[in-house]
């Protein structure tokens, strides 16, 4: 029996409730999961990997869209793609989740693109989450055979039991009676949350 593998993430955000749902199979049959997040953390991971390993890579703005400047953008991407070019010369193989055709509010959007193309070229297997990803595609073009479909997990029992309705109006000092929106996750603007306050 060959060792499992070790796994690096990149970019691991260990809160991540998605990413710990993807990994669970992975921490289930052993493998070493190693997590990264800055651009330094990712080449010291992947410096002693070889055959038989794998870089999980996952959103792209950490390269893209930390840079203030789109200069500072394309050397970021240039380093990255030495670091997975490198690993890939070892026999470390790449796995790419696709979440985003873009990163979300890109300033720099032309290195965002160049980087899932070059991604796009060198991965194994690409993992989608919808059927129509490879449609909504436009800014760079996703290899025939390597896209594999895996929906988008359910976080049934990954959150603790929700409490009724009551409970939480009662909780966040809300009426019974009184309009309420409940929006998750991060404020961001993309989601378009300060659109609806202005609407509301």
């Amino acid at each position: 029996m060959t060792r499992p593998g070790t796994i690096v993430v990149f970019p691991a955000y260990d809160d991540n409730p998605f990413l710990r749902l993807l990994l669970s199979v992975a921490k289930e049959r052993e493998s070493r999961i190693v997590s990264t997040v800055t651009l330094d953390e990712l080449e010291a991971a992947l410096k002693p990997l070889g055959a038989g390993d794998v870089l999980h890579w996952n959103w792209v703005a950490q390269v893209t869209q930390k840079p203030r400047t789109p200069w500072g953008a394309k050397r970021s991407v240039d380093r990255t793609l030495r670091m997975i070019d490198a690993a890939k010369g070892r026999g470390v193989r790449l796995v790419w989740t696709l979440h985003n055709t873009l990163s979300h509010d890109a300033r720099n959007a032309a290195q965002d693109a160049r980087l899932h193309q070059e991604l796009a070229d060198r991965a194994d297997v690409i993992h989608v989450m919808n059927r129509a990803t490879e449609s909504a595609v436009t800014d760079f073009t996703l290899p025939e055979g390597r896209i594999r479909y895996l929906p988008h997990p359910s976080y049934v029992g990954v959150y603790p039991p929700a409490v009724d309705r009551d409970r939480a109006r009662a909780r966040l000092g809300v009426a019974a009676d009184a309009f309420a929106v409940l929006a998750l996750g991060h404020m961001k603007r993309y989601k378009g949350v300060l659109d609806l306050v202005d609407a509301a």
